[in-house]
């Protein structure tokens, strides 16, 4: 029992020493490279700036159609872009390394379509370290009425929770695949990787410290 006291004495006097101020580590608004007036299709294989483009690769969209606003906070670029993960009939997709120190982190980005052409819903995949999330969005409502257009992309805002473990910095894979073979896939902007300050992290494990096995947390995950 000392121990299990010790261990969340511990905890909570690094808590309150540590500053409560999240900060972003990663930021990707896909203005460097960027599209152009159009878009600008990377094969795969080929790079794309420091992102690797997988499958058949994918359209870097300059003016083609509207980008995702600037989040709060983040510098103001005219000339944000936007990624299509698709290009051709086989799916694409994105990915690099990054380097983090170990800690919770929340890896946000904006979802949208392309409105030229099916499928209606347009699947995709985003992968931080090991962690995984599975996404959907729709380009019509269900009475086939269109939901989103080049002028008005109706972007969503998407946030994924991971974790990076081990001692010292870490290689971590950061990717986005599309899960569609079409040339009309699911579309990102603004991607950011933010810590989660130790006061928010601490609800996560407290349970098990105090409680030692009272509660698990499953997360989906799977080896790359």
């Amino acid at each position: 029992m000392r121990n299990v006291l010790a261990l969340a004495m511990a905890v909570l006097g690094i808590a309150f020493a540590t500053p409560s101020s999240a900060a972003t580590v990663f930021y990707d608004d896909f203005t460097n490279p960027w599209g152009g007036s159009g878009f600008t299709t990377y094969a795969g294989g080929s790079t794309m700036g420091a992102w690797t483009v997988t499958g058949a690769g994918v359209d870097l969209i300059g003016n083609y159609w509207q980008a995702p606003n600037n989040p709060t906070g983040y510098p103001i670029n005219n000339n944000a872009g936007s990624v299509d993960l698709s290009d051709g009939t086989v799916a694409g997709g994105i990915y690099q390394y990054i380097t983090l120190n170990p800690g919770e982190y929340v890896l946000s980005f904006s979802l949208s379509g392309n409105p030229d052409g099916p499928p209606v819903v347009k699947e995709m995949e985003a992968v931080a370290e090991t962690t995984i999330g599975d996404y959907e969005y729709a380009i019509k409502y269900p009475s086939g009425a269109p939901y989103n257009s080049k002028d008005d992309m109706k972007y969503v805002d998407i946030s994924l929770v991971f974790t990076v473990s081990g001692i010292g910095p870490q290689s971590v894979l950061l990717q986005f695949l599309s899960l569609d073979d079409t040339a009309y896939g699911a579309v990102i902007g603004n991607v950011a990787i933010n810590t989660i300050p130790l006061p928010a992290a601490l609800g996560l494990f407290a349970p098990a410290v105090l409680g030692f096995g009272g509660y698990r947390f499953f997360r989906r995950r799977r080896s790359v």
